[in-house]
C-alpha cells in the first residue's frame, strides 16, 4: 500500500495484492497462475480562480473523488527449452500461451461551483450561477487469449509467431445534476449507459 500527495493538492492511496503459483515440469515447461487485486482512490479539492469578468473574479472550486477496484487473473504455459518431437514441424519450439482476464469497477464523483467572488453592490449578474454534481460509474472488463512461439532456424536466424485475441468492454453510467441561473430552476439528466 502507498499514500502520496501531489503539488496540485490531490491525495491518492494505492494497495496491490498479488499471489502466484508456478509448476515446473522436467520437460522444461512451466505452468503459472497469477491473481492480483488493485485498489486505488484519490481526492482532489481545488479553489482555483478563473479570469475576471467585468472586473469581478469568477471562482470555480471543485471537489473530486475517484475509486477503482481491479481484479486480474492470468494462466500461462511457458516452454523455455526447445520442444522434443518426432515431427519436424513440432520440434525445436519455445513458446508462451496464456489466458488473461481483468475486471475493474470504477467510480468518480465531482461537485463543482461557478460563482462570482465578492461582486460590488449593483453588480448586474446574480450569484449562484451554476452548481453541479456528476457521478460516473464504469465496469471495465477484458478477456484475452495470447501466444508467442519461436523456433531457431540457424545460429543467426529464428522464426517468431505471435498473436493476441481479446475483447474489451467498458459500459459507463453517468448521472448529472445542475442548479443555478445557468441551468434554470434545476436540471436533472437521467442516467444513461
Amino acid at each position: 500500500g502507498r499514500r502520496r500527495g501531489a503539488p496540485d493538492g490531490s491525495e491518492s492511496d494505492q494497495t496491490v495484492g498479488r499471489i502466484g503459483l508456478d509448476w515446473e515440469t522436467v520437460s522444461g515447461r512451466t505452468l503459472s497462475l497469477r491473481a492480483s487485486r488493485l485498489v486505488k482512490n484519490g481526492h482532489l479539492f481545488s479553489s482555483a480562480f478563473l479570469q475576471p469578468i467585468a472586473g469581478v473574479e469568477v471562482i470555480n472550486p471543485f471537489d473530486k473523488y475517484d475509486d477503482t477496484t481491479q481484479y486480474t487473473y492470468e494462466l500461462r504455459a511457458v516452454q523455455n527449452t526447445p520442444t522434443q518431437s518426432n515431427s519436424v514441424l513440432l520440434r525445436d519450439w519455445e513458446y508462451v500461451v496464456g489466458l488473461y482476464y481483468m475486471k475493474a469497477d470504477q467510480l468518480m464523483h465531482l461537485q463543482t461551483l461557478y460563482d462570482f467572488n465578492n461582486p460590488p453592490p449593483g453588480f448586474p449578474l446574480p450569484t449562484n450561477i451554476l452548481t453541479g454534481r456528476v457521478q460516473a460509474a464504469a465496469v471495465a472488463k477484458e478477456a484475452a487469449l495470447y501466444f508467442d512461439a519461436t523456433r531457431k532456424l540457424t545460429d543467426r536466424f529464428e522464426l517468431n509467431l505471435g498473436g493476441r485475441l481479446f475483447q474489451q468492454r467498458t459500459p459507463l453510467s453517468l448521472g448529472l445534476f445542475l442548479v443555478g441561473l445557468a441551468a434554470g430552476p434545476g436540471v436533472v439528466d437521467p442516467e444513461f449507459v
